[in-house]
C-alpha cells in the first residue's frame, strides 16, 4: 500500500483518498458532476429526489454534508408535492 504526505499539513495518506482526513485539502479532482455546484442544482432545479444517488457517490461532499442535502432535498420535494395537491 503506497502512503504519501498531504502537501498542507503533511499528514500520511493513502493514494486513494479525495481529501486528506486532517486538514480537508482536496488531494484530486473531483469529476465535473460530482461538483457541489452540479449536484445540488441538478437537485434542486432538475432532477429532485432522482439526484440522490448522484449526491451520495459524490467525493465532494462530507458525511455530514449529505446527510444534511439529502434532508434538504426530500423536505424540498415534499414540499413541492404538498404545495401541488393544495393548489
Amino acid at each position: 500500500m503506497d502512503i504519501d504526505i498531504c502537501p498542507r499539513c503533511g499528514n500520511r495518506i493513502d493514494p486513494a483518498d479525495s481529501f486528506c482526513r486532517r486538514c480537508g485539502i482536496r488531494l484530486r479532482e473531483v469529476a465535473w458532476y460530482h461538483t457541489k455546484v452540479f449536484v445540488l442544482a441538478s437537485a434542486f432545479i432538475l432532477l429532485g429526489p432522482f439526484a440522490l444517488p448522484l449526491l451520495l457517490s459524490s467525493s465532494d461532499f462530507s458525511r455530514n454534508g449529505k446527510i444534511f442535502w439529502t434532508l434538504a432535498i426530500c423536505a424540498y420535494t415534499l414540499g413541492i408535492v404538498l404545495l401541488g395537491t393544495v393548489i
